[in-house]
Formats: structure tokens, sequence, C-alpha cells
């Protein structure tokens, strides 16, 4: 789980990932783009969320597709990404135990997930020591591997979604 927490911190999971980076601060798309791996005990969902202007939410999906290719092949994360998002992850647990609610979560989660007991005392020690190999190795999902979820008005999203040559589906809202 751990090496897949921090790919995904580099990939979308911090405001300095690439995803955000890239629809944010480079393309000028989006006010914020994310993605998330929750634990589960079982297959892990991966979330990505982009809210962009309609103008380019064919551009959008393109660019998250590109960047997921590069991810996987031409630059996987590099030891500096990854020694911030060690760092990222590191120095913002105490604000996920600042209330007693986070605390019992915490707690919670671990029983849950079956972590043992020195799970939380460990963690830093444990993200600290996962060597980039196994960040590189961890299952972030492939372009292919994602389903979109589009919102929008459909006369002006529709001609970007053939553009991309992916199937589409259609659901209307009750």
């Amino acid at each position: 789980i751990l090496p897949l927490t921090l790919a995904n911190d580099v990939f979308g999971g911090l405001t300095t990932s690439r995803l955000n980076r890239l629809l944010r601060e480079e393309k000028g798309w989006s006010y914020g783009a994310s993605s998330s791996a929750a634990p589960t005990r079982g297959a892990m969902p991966f979330l990505l969320t982009a809210p962009v202007d309609r103008e380019r939410a064919g551009e959008s999906i393109a660019a998250i597709r590109g960047l997921l290719a590069e991810f996987h092949g031409s630059r996987p994360p590099e030891a500096a990404e990854v020694d911030r998002a060690r760092a990222s992850s590191v120095r913002g647990l105490p604000a996920e135990f600042e209330t007693g609610g986070a605390m019992l979560g915490a707690l919670e989660r671990s029983v849950v997930l079956g972590r043992p007991d020195d799970y939380l005392a460990t963690l830093p020690a444990r993200i600290d020591n996962v060597p980039l190999a196994a960040v590189r190795a961890a299952p972030i999902p492939a372009a292919g591997d994602l389903a979109f979820i589009v919102v929008g008005d459909r006369a002006a999203i529709e001609p970007q979604l053939k553009a991309l040559g992916l199937p589409v589906e259609y659901r209307s809202l009750p």
C-alpha cells in the first residue's frame, strides 16, 4: 500500500503532483486536479478528479492519458518527486490525529484493514524506507484501464469525446 500511496502522491495526490501541475499550472484548464487510491481490504479504487472548462474536456482527457503513459514509460517517478511525497506524508501525519474523531478513524481503519497494533507508530519509518523501485512498480492504472465520467453540456462536449476515439455511453439524469 505504501508504494502505491507514494506513487499516487507523485501522480496526482499532492498539490505539487504532475496531474495538478499539468492541468492547473501549465495549461490553466482547471482550478485543481487530483487522484487518490483509498486503502481497502480488496482492490483499491483509483479516483481521478479534474474539473475543467467544458471547452477543454477532450484535451484534458488526452492530457491525463498522456501523463499516465509517461508515468508508466518514458517518465517514471523520479527520486526527488518520491522524496517530496515521503516528506509530505510524514510531515502530514500529525494533522491526521488532531481531533479525537480523527484518531478514532485512524484506529478504526487499522482494525478494518488488519494492521498491526504498532502500525501508526512505525509508519514514518516505513514510509521513509519504501524503495524507489517499489514506487515505480506500484499499480497506478494505465490510461486504458480508466473509465472517464464526463458531466456537462452534451452539445459542447460530445464532439471532443468522439475525437478521442474512446467508447462513449450516455446516461440521462432522472
